[in-house]
């Protein structure tokens, strides 16, 4: 097997005979179709030429007839050369086009021997040695240019040359034989020729596939590796790594390629990165140690051997490293360090008596021979120097001490801890580490080191005062115990490998055990392993002095219910024994879990109803808004029709069940927007807002309810500085603002007035505005007591609505106080009974520089299209498709289009049906209902955007979904816009001009 092994990795040897022969075929056949187009060009070329010059010379018929023949030998080739590459890539791998190839050749060179055996009319000599000379270098050409097919050339040179000799040998035109000796030599002159040159090819071919052969075996060396190779440029940029480095440094090879070295080291580690770096550029390699940085911010220690890299023109052009992990050396060199610190920490009394003891030392070889040892030996053991001698062996020793009674049964032997220890045997049993007396009352610490030779290294430490230490430790500790076994709640004791030395009797009861049936076991027999495995990592984290508090749950039993406790984990450091202990103090919390899962509960439950409420709202506003629109639109349509004008009673009537649905969509919508609000799911748009703009267009919406109502309405707010502005949702504001100022002028006493105040906040140290701005609305109205103040702010309260004629749902403030809330500020309210009211909103200030809101008044139906989009500028009528399933939508859409001229409707009542209408003549917009039978709206529009035909066209969703969410999951799934129902025409106007346009 290993030498099976060697063989596939021999880079040195031959390289395989099959893998050459197949690459020499390929680039035979390669070489063969890049010749085709000049060579045939060149062939034709010469033969036209040959023709020219023997044309008086041979029957032009037979001369005629040669040329075509050549010329289909040439075709030929042209369609192998075609049939080759449309075969592709495998072909050049198939041996069957190379033997068409060489026939090819073949019949090329029995053409051209067919040139030597046509008769001439003339006895001149001069044609012949025309003829010599053609043939003579076609074959020289075919030749050199064939050098790559040895096999070829000669299927084309030998019928050429051997017909020419021929010719030349039995001549009735005075030409010398002997000339058609020279051609068969020139023959033989061009085969060995060629064939000198057709090794050198096999030769390149074989050295190319061996650098081949090496090359991937490289490759795969780097791939498989596990040591991770770094290549970087001469500015620190990532070049290149193989798999184990990008193991080591957590990321993918495409995320290291062009990023700097820096980017993987923190801030002490770059220092070191400098001065390598500087080392590179002089040329020198060398290793160092240094800490990586991986994408979760964990170091890893590593050390790179690394090396520059120059280029044949002897430039540095960058460095490769050999990156080794070295992780786990460090974390165990520092796991080594942190215990000996800890160590040196436990006492200081013992370890400055430790310090100034020296230990007596033995050492033996594999067979037991004693190599070396110390004075202080003799002096522990009390042995005598002369049984120190060079024939001195291990067993010698034990004689000697067995004689003397070092260790009979009466004396004293224990484990390291101080625990009895029963002494074997077979002396080759004893432990590796125990604790023995002497015969004058001294206690040994006898640790024995196993060394890889066979040896060991057995030391002898006076430990009395440890160990007397120890059991005095032991004796404090049980008066400990008897302590805690008072306290009330939950106590644990463990050793560092996690076995318990003390539970208390609550504890014990817990796991329905007695304490001493769990002391001296392991976690993982009385809790679980799943359980102690929990432990254990949670212990791992902890740092001595740092307690670290947990829950735990202990499942019920037959004796209790289920326990949820609240657990205290410390570690600390045994000061006598240098071993680490777990302490665990734990209260009983179950009450308190239990009052905390009761308000999970009712939390769900809450939940559950809010998701109840907002599916019954959105049900609620589809079913109202659809025959809404109904309603609304013809009713609209009515008002506003020209052709037809309803009678002045009826234009009355009309204009009476327009304001009452009007007031049902306002009703409709403040609902929605309270649910949301009261939700916490309402989507606030916050920029700096300048206050001018949306103040002015408030006041000038409501100027018309103002002069109805006989209330004096300000033109422009008072107090307004310039560049005021605010943090806030535009839209949002506007709402707030209008519902306070429609209030003020509703709810005021006959030609009452109202006012618009700002008031620029400061905070402390700042100037004026830099604590936001509040608005105030001042009215003239009757005032409001106490109570009515405290019921303003609830939604559906309207305070004396019987005593008014007023119309209002009371949700207006209701919204007002949770829209202002959602952006950051406060509302409120200041009056009196008989004083009029104050309502008052305030506003964090803007963070940043306002923008220009442009609010603009939407354009009417008219003059939406006078503004038409493209397919109006070219003088076509631009094409909308309606997808709706409900047939007096469909009507109400039909109509509404008779009053946008320039536009071509067509609907469709199927989703499928649209579908199919949209793709069999795409329209310029698609108006789609998002419920639709059998496929909603969101389906439909994959649809139309999966086919090509369709992907351009823009599409507007119409619903009676009015709520927020709903609209915005109509914008992220790709609609241009969103019409609510009822679609108001004027709306339905912009929205198709603005959709056209863009289009």
């Amino acid at each position: 097997m290993q030498s099976a092994f060697a063989a596939a990795f021999d880079t040195t040897g031959p390289p395989d005979a099959a893998a050459t022969a197949q690459q020499l075929q390929a680039q035979q056949l390669t070489m063969h179709g890049a010749n085709v187009p000049w060579a045939s060009a060149g062939a034709l070329v010469l033969a036209l030429l040959l023709t020219a010059m023997l044309w008086p010379a041979i029957p032009h018929g037979l001369l005629l007839g040669w040329l075509a023949s050549l010329v289909g030998v040439l075709a030929w080739r042209w369609a192998l050369w075609r049939a080759m590459v449309r075969a592709g890539p495998p072909a050049t791998v198939e041996p069957r086009w190379l033997r068409r190839f060489r026939a090819n050749f073949l019949g090329h060179g029995l053409v051209w021997a067919a040139a030597s055996l046509l008769p001439m009319t003339s006895g001149d000599p001069l044609y012949l040695a025309l003829l010599v000379m053609m043939l003579a270098g076609i074959c020289a050409s075919n030749f050199i240019l064939n050098a790559y097919d040895i096999t070829a050339a000669l299927l084309f040179g030998v019928p050429t040359m051997v017909a020419l000799a021929g010719r030349l040998l039995f001549n009735d035109q005075g030409v010398p034989p002997v000339m058609g000796l020279a051609v068969l030599l020139a023959l033989g002159f061009f085969a060995l020729t060629g064939r000198r040159a057709y090794r050198l090819v096999c030769e390149n071919v074989a050295l190319r596939s061996a650098d081949a052969r090496q090359h991937h075996l490289l490759r795969v060396l780097v791939e498989t590796t596990s040591e991770g190779f770094w290549f970087i440029d001469n500015q620190a940029r990532t070049v290149d790594a193989n798999p184990a480095m990008c193991q080591i440094l957590g990321q993918p090879r495409g995320a290291l390629l062009g990023r700097s070295i820096f980017d993987f080291v923190d801030s002490d580690n770059r220092a070191i990165f400098e001065r390598e770096l500087a080392r590179r550029a002089g040329g020198s390699g060398g290793g160092y140690e240094i800490a990586l940085r991986r994408p979760d911010g964990s170091l890893i220690d590593c050390f790179n051997q690394a090396t520059p890299i120059v280029d044949a023109d002897g430039r540095r052009v960058g460095s490769v490293g050999l990156w080794t992990d070295i992780s786990e050396r460090k974390r165990a060199e520092r796991q080594l360090r942190e215990t000996s610190e800890a160590l040196l920490q436990k006492s200081q009394a013992l370890e400055a008596t430790l310090a100034s003891i020296s230990q007596g030392i033995v050492h033996y070889d594999g067979q037991g021979r004693l190599l070396a040892h110390n004075q202080r030996l003799l002096e522990l053991l009390d042995l005598p120097a002369s049984e120190f001698h060079p024939r001195t062996t291990l067993n010698s020793l034990r004689r000697f001490q067995a004689a003397r009674g070092d260790v009979a049964q009466a004396l004293e032997l224990m484990d390291a801890h101080g625990s009895p220890l029963a002494v074997p045997d077979n002396p080759d049993d004893m432990p590796d580490l125990y604790v023995r007396s002497t015969r004058a009352g001294q206690l040994l610490e006898v640790r024995t080191r196993h060394l890889p030779t066979g040896g060991r290294v057995r030391t002898f430490a006076d430990v009395t005062a440890y160990i007397t230490a120890l059991r005095a430790l032991a004796a404090r500790e049980r008066e400990q115990r008897s302590l805690l076994d008072a306290f009330p709640g939950f106590i644990v004791v463990a050793d560092q490998d996690f076995r318990y030395t003390y539970v208390n009797q609550r504890f014990a009861e817990l796991v329905g055990r007695q304490p001493a049936d769990i002391v001296g076991r392991l976690m993982d027999d009385v809790l679980g392993a799943e359980r102690a495995a929990r432990l254990r990592a949670l212990v791992a984290t902890l740092q001595p002095g740092v307690p670290v508090n947990s829950e735990s749950a202990y499942a019920a039993t037959a004796q209790r219910p289920p326990v949820f406790l609240q657990v205290t984990h410390a570690v600390s450091v045994d000061a006598a024994t240098g071993r680490r202990q777990v302490f665990a103090f734990a209260i009983d919390i179950s009450a308190r879990k239990a009052a905390e899962a009761a308000m999970v509960a009712a939390r769900d439950e809450a939940e559950r109803a809010n998701r109840a409420k907002s599916q019954f709202l959105s049900s609620m506003s589809h079913e109202l808004r659809t025959p809404l629109n109904a309603i609304l639109g013809f009713g609209q349509l009515l008002a506003t029709d020209t052709v037809h004008p309803l009678a002045p009673q009826q234009q009355q009537q009309m204009a009476e069940i327009l304001h009452g649905a009007e007031h049902l969509l306002k009703l409709i919508n403040e609902v929605l927007d309270l649910a949301v609000v009261e939700s916490g799911s309402l989507t606030i748009q916050l920029q700096p807002v300048p206050l001018a703009p949306v103040l002015g267009e408030a006041l000038a919406l409501l100027q018309p309810l103002a002069r109805a109502n006989g209330i004096a309405l300000p033109a422009a707010p008072e107090g307004l500085a310039d560049g005021a502005a605010v943090q806030a949702d535009p839209v949002r504001l506007k709402q707030v603002l209008l519902n306070l100022l429609g209030n003020a002028i509703k709810y005021n006493r006959p030609q009452g007035r109202v006012q618009l105040h700002c008031q620029a906040l400061a905070v402390d140290g700042g100037g004026s505005g830099s604590g936001g701005w509040r608005i105030s609305v001042q009215d003239t109205g009757p005032g409001l007591d106490a109570d009515q103040q405290a019921r303003l702010f609830s939604a559906f309260e309207r305070l004396d609505a019987n005593a008014t004629p007023v119309e209002g749902t009371g949700l207006g403030l209701a919204l007002s106080r949770g829209l202002v809330r959602a952006m950051g500020g406060e509302i409120g309210v200041r009056s009196a009974p008989g004083a009029g009211s104050t309502f008052w909103l305030q506003l964090p200030p803007a963070s940043g520089a306002a923008a220009d809101l442009g609010m603009a008044m939407p354009a009417g139906p008219a003059a939406t299209l006078a503004t038409g989009g493209s397919a109006q500028s070219t003088g076509q009528r631009p094409v909308v498709l309606y997808i709706e399933d409900n047939p007096v939508n469909l009507l109400l859409m039909e109509t509404m289009f008779e009053r946008l001229p320039g536009l071509e409707l067509r609907t469709a009542s199927q989703p499928l049906d649209g579908l199919a209408m949209a793709t069999a003549d795409p329209p310029q917009l698609v108006l789609l209902d998002i419920q639709l039978p059998g496929m909603d709206g969101f389906t439909l529009l994959q649809r139309l955007r999966a086919d090509p035909r369709t992907r351009g066209v823009p599409a507007v969703a119409v619903s009676a979904d009015a709520l927020p969410a709903s609209v915005e999951r109509g914008r992220q799934a790709g609609f241009a816009d969103y019409l609510t129902k009822p679609v108001d025409l004027d709306r339905l106007a912009q929205v198709v001009q603005a959709v056209l346009h863009r289009g």
